[in-house]
């Protein structure tokens, strides 16, 4: 087993070996080549899910607790600094005392890798949303996740931060053509079913198709389901709430339906 090198000691925020953390508040999460993920709670949950950790920042106060964790992994580089020298690094004040960088996801993987149980995102434009889904997705027993490409990757910061890690629980796909994904998993005798306001199934009535094999697709905070994803879907569904309240938001939503979708 390989055992990590000594921590290194940093006193400079231009130092070249903290290049992925640098001036994380202006970098966009949609696509970012390196995924950076804050947090001694979500370093535990990314080391328990085996996600392939890049190299560690932390203070001199939780160090031990990173050493820790990540010492049985492997040779991951430790990097130690003072709190205001990472503030200056990010761009922002740092609070979390654990910043870790992972190798960049492959998601260019098959429908067949994505298990029984999967979650599609048609455009979703917020990593806090797409975190909190993946989140409550594995909870439930699903088991893979789709993105739509022109959307939010579920690998920002964001994402990584609100699902803690659990998006690295989920085989994950990033689609291209989401309606032709959708179309694939019919043809694979999925049962493909879409959130939408108007849909004619009730949750409650979802549980008792009892399913083995299901794609809940989930559509773009604003706009909804697009006209293209919605031409693929075998089943609707529409969550009953007191008509004064607009709609549930997204990750609301996908909360109540994973439940009855869940396997029993």
């Amino acid at each position: 087993m390989t055992s990590n090198p000594p921590p290194i000691s940093i006193t400079d925020p231009a130092d070249p070996r903290l290049a992925p953390f640098r001036s994380l508040r202006v970098r966009t999460e949609a696509g970012e080549e390196i995924p950076v993920a804050e947090g001694l709670r979500v370093l535990t949950a990314l080391v328990a899910y085996g996600a392939p950790l890049r190299s560690v920042v932390t203070t001199p106060r939780d160090l031990p607790a990173v050493e820790a964790l990540i010492s049985p992994a492997g040779s991951v580089p430790i990097a130690v600094a003072d709190r205001a020298i990472v503030s200056d690094l990010i761009g922002y004040r740092f609070h979390g005392g654990v910043l870790a960088a992972l190798e960049p996801p492959a998601t260019a993987i098959p429908l067949t890798a994505l298990g029984s149980r999967i979650v599609a995102l048609d455009r979703l434009d917020k990593g806090d949303n797409v975190g909190a889904i993946a989140r409550t997705a594995l909870a439930f027993g699903f088991t893979g996740l789709i993105y739509d490409r022109a959307g939010t990757t579920p690998f920002g910061r964001s994402a990584i931060r609100v699902s803690r890690g659990s998006v690295f629980g989920l085989a994950v796909r990033g689609s291209d053509d989401l309606a032709a994904d959708l179309a694939g998993l019919t043809a694979s005798d999925f049962d493909v079913i879409g959130a939408t306001q108007d849909g004619t199934q009730d949750p409650r009535a979802l549980a008792a198709r009892g399913r083995d094999h299901c794609a809940l697709v989930l559509g773009n905070e604003g706009e909804g389901l697009s006209r293209e994803i919605s031409a693929t879907l075998g089943t609707t569904v529409r969550i009953p709430i007191d008509p004064r309240v607009e709609s549930l938001n997204v990750a609301a939503a996908a909360a109540i339906l994973c439940h009855a979708l869940a396997p029993r």
